[in-house]
Formats: structure tokens, sequence, C-alpha cells
């Protein structure tokens, strides 16, 4: 599987209530949560604290997040995609966030674990790409 390392860094905001979620007004790339009990933001914030000022009104925020998605167009019919890369992470130790868009997932790893990621996914067959 051919899988491409974003080159920015992510912040996950939570929020108590989807009106607070629904205040944030960005033109970062971003992931939105808005499922009764879990308003959550994912935004693609350059580099560490960049999109301080621009998120309001959040509960929690989590730094540091960087991901790999999978290069191409992913069919409903491909079973295991995702559980393969996910426990392979696992089996190393190394957290990952999972989200799934219409066309392909997007796998969030803590800045720290990185390097540790990307042996493991070399090590398993996986292709890191540009």
């Amino acid at each position: 599987m051919k899988l491409e390392l974003l080159p920015e860094v992510f912040e996950y905001y939570s929020f108590g209530d989807l009106h607070a979620l629904n205040r944030q007004v960005t033109d970062m790339k971003h992931f939105v949560c808005s499922i009764p009990g879990d308003y959550s933001l994912l935004v693609a914030a350059g580099m560490p604290g960049e999109s301080a000022g621009k998120i309001t009104d959040f509960e929690e925020v989590e730094s540091g997040w960087r991901c790999f998605r999978i290069r191409g167009k992913l069919l409903f019919s491909e079973i295991g995609v995702a559980a393969d890369i996910t426990s392979n992470l696992a089996r190393a130790a190394i957290s990952v966030l999972v989200i799934s868009g219409y066309k392909t997932d997007y796998f969030f790893i803590k800045a720290d674990d990185l390097e540790g990621a990307m042996v493991c996914l070399r090590s398993v067959g996986h292709e890191l790409v540009p």
C-alpha cells in the first residue's frame, strides 16, 4: 500500500456543544465530527500553535498530530486496509487516530511517534511516497 505523509501538523479540538463547533470558521484543511456528545475539529495548523487564535470556544486541544493518507482511491469492497495499518502500528506501541473519507483513509500519529511509525510501516511492506 502506498502511504503519503502530509506536510502539515494537525491539532485536534473538542467542543462542549454544536454551537461552539459551528462558530469555527477556518480556511485550514479540516475534519469535523458533529455527533451528539462528540463535537470535534481536526485542523491542519501548519506549525504547532499556528491555529492559535483562529479556533475559539474549545474545551480541549491536542496538538502535534501528523497524517499519513492512503495514496489512491479505495473501493468500499476492499476489506481490512485500515485494520492492517492500525494493527501493525499497535504492535509497535504507536497510537493512531483513523478518519475515513469517501475516497481514502487518513491515519493520524503523534509527531513524537512519526519516525517509529515510518519504520514500522516500511517493515511490513508499505511504501511511503512524497
